[in-house]
């Protein structure tokens, strides 16, 4: 047998156990027919202008869309002097607001007042109060996608390897979960510090409960990434997982006046609105974090609040590290973490496995409630920037729609303050799924530094299903750094029903040792979706 035929043996016999799975255009196309896009396109985070009510100089007319609510309508003004007039003349004729949020100079009236007096004569400016709901499990992906995710099966405590360091506990900080209500639960004890609930609605509380306590316990608690944090407990959902707009925003601005550092926010809806864009700036121009879901609908936009600028948005992935397939995508996507049956706490006693943004976007809230404990001076900005520093490199090379910025990665903040760490990974093999049958397509090789001292002199070795094998040196690469290298492989045509297999693997000089060799290695399948 030939030298070159028994390396190759070798080389895939090496990698198989690092074996991932991608998909031939045939299949993305498969999945994304079975989905519907949404209405609107917000791939950029521009603002969306709110659809406005039917109102003129006369009288108002009202007809409430099926996604919001019909008990009342919204009224924004541009400072506080025109609400005290409009809420003023509102009295006189003997009507009251539905709510009053004086911070963002907001309320909510019934049609009846609104008919009695115009807002658009006092500079008002009227919105529907739409619903809000947390992140439904996946149900328009084409099956055979999430046939191939992988589960983590275990809690944020395990999964992060016990969080970040002994100063990192979440001592200190207040993060606030505006979700379903949280509920008792042995591993969540004297965690909440304030509960209020918007809601107050008939409905089997304890069931709607099950999310919000889900959430809350992967931040805090027994099993949280940030197990002395402070919990804000602020119900806006009810017992169908569904609340409103002005709810929503009633809670951030309370959260934000009871001094949380962080809002955890794992629901979302897909429309702009007034009163919650001027809530989310309003938390954010005081300092606080406000973390959000993608969503799990497989749209190219992602969920609002998520979609505002000053919410740090997540998306999943799964046990592997891979892209969880039903996830909103988006250029604007700033993190990835664990979202594929990570183990919660249930509205109980006991434990049990929770998929979708709704479960990545509290890993990102806890761990930045770990870092900002570790120095209470530290800010919100210098936070976020700590955890940009050191996400792991997903997909393509640089921010993308899939994994926005890259994954969380809690080894390596723990380790960003040790000298001596070399940690060379083969960070994800890239094949553009639009490729064509019957062309050479590029193939896109991401390295990454994980470590915290320079790597020279590596050498990178690589090959696909037609046997041919290179080699390339990493002359120089810095912690966090990325290099990457390009090869052109063949796309057999679809009958001919062959899948196409990329390998790689990175060799350091004999005299460095890397600490984790097991991302040193790495092999994808592409395989067309008519062969599984």
């Amino acid at each position: 047998m030939r030298k070159k035929e028994i390396l190759c043996i070798v080389f895939f016999l090496v990698l198989g156990a690092f074996t991932g799975r991608l998909l031939y255009k045939e299949e993305a196309e498969e999945a994304e027919e079975a989905v519907q896009a949404p209405e609107r396109i917000n791939d950029n985070r521009q603002i969306i202008e709110t659809d406005a009510l039917q109102v003129n100089a006369s009288k108002p007319r009202v007809k409430f869309p099926a996604d919001a609510a019909n008990d009342g309508v919204l009224v924004s003004f541009l400072n506080a002097e025109d609400l005290n007039r409009y809420l003023s003349q509102l009295k006189d004729q003997e009507h009251t607001p539905l709510g009053i949020l004086g911070a963002i100079h907001t309320i909510k009236i019934s049609t009846d007042a609104l008919n009695a007096l115009n807002p658009l004569l006092h500079n008002g400016e009227t919105s529907f109060d739409y619903f809000v709901q947390n992140p439904k499990p996946p149900s328009a992906i084409h099956p055979n996608l999430l046939t191939k995710l992988q589960a983590y099966g275990a809690t944020a405590k395990v999964i992060t390897a016990g969080g970040l360091n002994a100063a990192g506990t979440g001592k200190g900080v207040i993060v606030a979960v505006i979700d379903s209500g949280i509920g008792a639960h042995p591993g969540l004890e004297d965690i909440v510090k304030e509960s209020v609930d918007y809601i107050q609605r008939s409905g089997d509380i304890a069931a709607a409960q099950a999310h919000g306590t889900a959430v809350a316990s992967v931040i805090s608690g027994d099993h949280g990434i940030a197990p002395d944090a402070e919990i804000l407990d602020l119900r806006v959902l009810d017992s169908e997982g569904k609340g409103t707009a002005f709810d929503l925003a009633q809670a951030i601005i309370k959260a934000t006046e009871l001094n949380a550092s962080i809002i955890n926010l794992s629901l979302g809806f897909y429309k702009d609105s007034t009163v919650l864009r001027e809530a989310v700036r309003f938390a954010s121009d005081r300092g606080v974090l406000l973390v959000g879901a993608a969503g799990n609908d497989g749209y190219t936009q992602i969920a609002y609040p998520a979609a505002y600028p000053e919410v740090l948005s997540v998306t999943a992935v799964d046990g592997n590290g891979h892209h969880a397939q039903f996830p909103n995508r988006s250029e604007s996507l700033d993190f990835s973490a664990p979202g594929v049956g990570v183990s919660v706490a249930d509205s109980e006693s006991g434990m049990k496995l929770m998929s979708g943004t709704s479960v990545a976007t509290p890993f990102v809230s806890g761990t930045l409630a770990a870092l900002l404990s570790e120095d209470l001076n530290r800010n919100a900005s210098d936070a976020v920037q700590v955890l940009r520093d050191h996400l792991d490199e997903g997909g393509v090379s640089g921010s993308d729609s899939d994994y926005g910025d890259g994954l969380l990665a809690w080894d390596r903040l723990r380790e960003r303050s040790s000298e001596g760490v070399h940690d060379l990974a083969v960070a994800s093999i890239h094949l553009d799924l639009n490729a064509q049958p019957g062309t050479s397509a590029p193939v896109e090789i991401v390295l990454q530094n994980r470590g915290t001292e320079w790597i020279s002199e590596a050498e990178l070795t690589w090959m696909h299903s037609d046997n041919e094998v290179e080699t390339s040196v990493i002359s120089s690469l810095g912690p966090g750094q990325i290099a990457t290298r390009t090869l052109y492989v063949p796309i057999p045509l679809k009958s001919v029903k062959k899948e196409v297999v990329v390998a790689a693997k990175i060799d350091f000089p004999t005299r460095n040792k890397d600490i984790r060799p097991e991302n040193n290695t790495r092999m994808v399948r592409f395989v067309p979706a008519n062969e599984e």
